[in-house]
């Protein structure tokens, strides 16, 4: 199935945009939606209509990185069936989010160049930011599905529409186009200011700290060290002490504060202090599971009322109850969490899986694509970003973008060296 360029284009942004959950209507049956089996559905049409047939991870990832990927999944699902008595089906439903990796060969073999999905990711960003606009302007209508119920809405305001990792890849992307000079500079630190002002309504304290902090890392490797850098200083407290005084910032800056004084590893009540404390102390049977993790597993908060509840393990009934009665979510601790559930090993796979789009060299006009990994192991010491709801779909991408930059990079450096 052949595309025009165009076409290719709008067809990458809508079947993403369903890949990441962003419509999550009612479309399809309850099962799919619930049980996460669209994957299992598209993805074999993708594979033989699209791509006819044609499925490789060759010049993509390194073939090491995707055996001890796949190959600690599945040890991972029989530590699970040996300790915890859970059966693969439900095992695979928790792991649902890291077969998302599988897209990697499947977005390749459509044949699009580093322009096409840098659109494809322009619009995207654009999409979502207006999505967030609309859902601030009237936060009390679900104009979006939310990953916070509408109960804690009445208190903080931190609206987040599904798999948002390209509001943070977007807001990178732009920066990295304004520091290289594009045509487009006005209008990408325009996309800069409304994504980071967006980040911030957030509050999520290191979500923005990772976010800062990647962004001057950004100007650095690009710019290096210059005089320039004053410059920006004095242009960003200008700005700053602008918007500081609207009421919309200065209701989020107090919030933040008073939730800092008391969400921190200094006070015991802190929900991620109890986390840790049960996790280490009270959940695992031994230190081999400990190692390899105790499971991934589908949560269900109300497991009485829907069919899904009526199909869980008792291993992941224990956890949807330690969920919904003290709050506690594994992914709450980040990438340490994740080490509970799917295994030391996992974990350490999937940070050098991350970390090797970073050390790949291509030219500065996309760094921006190893800030955006960067910025998922940063903030990973107390937040699943780099792996929280579908945002492995945009990792995918980025995986396969940067294989073709540092194909250009070295097809380049060929031609300058002859």
């Amino acid at each position: 199935m052949t595309l025009k360029k165009d076409n290719k284009i709008i067809f990458a942004v809508v079947v993403i945009l369903f890949l990441v959950s962003f419509y999550h209507v009612e479309i399809l049956p309850w099962r799919i939606w619930e049980r996460n089996y669209r994957m299992l559905f598209i993805l074999p049409i993708l594979v033989i209509i699209l791509n006819k047939g044609k499925y490789s991870f060759n010049g993509l990832i390194d073939k090491r990185i995707v055996y001890s990927y796949f190959s600690l999944i599945a040890l991972n699902c029989i530590t699970c069936l040996y300790f915890r008595g859970q059966h693969f089906n439900v095992s695979l439903l928790g792991w649902y989010s890291f077969f998302l990796l599988l897209f990697v060969p499947v977005f390749a073999n459509w044949r699009m160049n580093l322009k096409q999905w840098e659109k494809t990711l322009e619009i995207l960003f654009i999409i979502i930011l207006l999505g967030y606009i609309l859902q601030y302007l009237f936060i009390d209508v679900e104009i979006f599905k939310l990953d916070k119920k509408r109960e804690f809405l009445e208190v903080e305001s931190r609206v987040r529409i599904f798999s948002d990792g390209i509001l943070f890849l977007g807001a990178l992307y732009s920066l990295n186009k304004f520091f290289a000079k594009s045509s487009k500079r006005l209008f990408y630190v325009i996309l800069y200011i409304v994504s980071s002002f967006i980040i911030f309504l957030q509050g999520f304290r290191m979500l923005m700290l990772g976010f800062v902090i990647c962004s001057v890392i950004l100007y650095f490797r690009i710019n290096g060290f210059s005089k320039k850098i004053i410059i920006v200083i004095i242009s960003i407290s200008f700005l700053f002490s602008i918007v500081q005084d609207l009421p919309i910032v200065r209701d989020k800056i107090d919030e933040i504060v008073n939730r800092n004084e008391k969400s921190n590893f200094n006070n015991d009540d802190y929900v991620r202090v109890i986390l840790i404390n049960h996790f280490y102390n009270n959940h695992f049977i031994n230190k081999t599971e400990l190692i390899l993790g105790s499971g991934m597993t589908k949560l269900s908060v109300d497991e009485t009322k829907t069919e899904l509840g009526k199909t869980l393990s008792q291993y992941a009934k224990d956890l949807s109850k330690l969920a919904a009665y003290y709050h506690l979510y594994a992914v709450d601790a980040g990438l340490i969490g994740l080490s509970w559930e799917a295994g030391i090993p996992f974990t350490i796979v999937y940070i050098v899986l991350l970390l090797s789009v970073l050390f790949k060299k291509v030219e500065k006009e996309y760094y921006y694509l190893g800030m955006f990994e960067l910025m998922g192991i940063i903030v990973g010491i107390t937040h699943a970003f780099c792996y929280w709801h579908n945002n492995i779909i945009y990792h995918s991408i980025v995986l396969v973008m940067v294989a073709y930059a540092h194909y250009s990079y070295i097809t380049n450096k060929k031609l300058v060296d002859k």
